[in-house]
């Protein structure tokens, strides 16, 4: 079972180089076990066998190997090819980082038929940080893009960007539109549906229904989601907002925040000492 759904998970990624290269689901799945079939095939200049050979090697953390595996099957104009090698760049994987160069070959993709929400959401970030405004004004075009394909992530980069006026107008109401589209698809939303509650924004004050989002976050997976949910909620506890005022189980919330790291957290009890 566990090797079928890693097949699925692997065909889901290469379905447009597949049907590009007429290859059929048995061949694929002997060039992804067999590595010495795959290394023949790659060596004989099959686009998709060099670039699962790069992705064996990247998954060692071989990247000059990767690279070069990679690079084989770009120069054949292979789509994912170029995607992977930009990712080698975003993350400054033996390679300087470089952002604009990962925006570059990830366009290079897209113009050799290569594309989904999770390149378009990396493009929006290889342009954010870059930094200049002009670039952010792409960062929320491909955002949009990613967010209207349903990418949670980006439809949550996409209201952070409106909420703060970068790269466009500030809209605090489509902000909020789009916390709430990401809401269980993306951790970080629910804690931003969380703060627009509290601090009225994009949507009408309402502390009761913060402390619900917050509350929510409690259950997050990540780690980060509930160390701001608990500081936050410490807060509302020791001044009331939305719930009785609770000095005791306020320090509850941010003793637990500050013992694992929140920095608000530890500065309350610093400035309480």
């Amino acid at each position: 079972m566990k090797r079928f759904t890693l097949l699925i998970a692997i065909i889901s990624g290469f379905s447009s180089t597949l049907t590009a290269q007429n290859i059929d689901l048995n061949f694929f799945d002997r060039l992804t076990t067999d590595t010495s079939f795959c290394r023949k095939s790659a060596e004989q200049g099959l686009p998709i066998a060099q670039i699962i050979m790069g992705d064996r090697y990247e998954s060692v953390n071989d990247y000059e190997k990767a690279m070069e595996w990679y690079s084989q099957a770009a120069m054949q104009g292979d789509g994912m090819a170029y995607y992977n090698i930009a990712m080698l760049y975003f993350h400054g994987k033996g390679v300087e980082r470089s952002y604009e160069t990962a925006g570059g070959l990830m366009l290079e993709a897209i113009n050799k038929g290569y594309e989904n929400s999770t390149l378009h959401r990396y493009l929006a970030y290889s342009y954010l940080n870059e930094g200049k405004e002009q670039h952010r004004v792409q960062a929320v075009k491909w955002f949009r893009t990613a967010a209207g394909e349903g990418d949670g992530e980006s439809m949550y980069m996409l209201g952070m960007m409106l909420r703060m006026g970068l790269g466009t107008d500030v809209n605090k109401q489509e902000a909020f539109s789009w916390f709430m589209r990401a809401s269980d698809k993306f951790a970080y939303a629910d804690l931003a549906i969380a703060s627009c509650y509290g601090n009225g924004e994009g949507v009408t004050q309402n502390y009761p229904e913060a402390i619900r989002w917050f509350e929510k976050c409690l259950k997050s997976d990540a780690p980060e989601v509930v160390l701001e949910a608990s500081y936050s909620l410490g807060i509302c506890y020791l001044k009331g907002n939305g719930v009785t005022k609770d000095e005791e189980r306020a320090e509850e919330y941010l003793r637990y925040a500050a013992e694992r790291g929140h920095k608000g957290a530890q500065q309350f009890f610093t400035s309480e000492g």
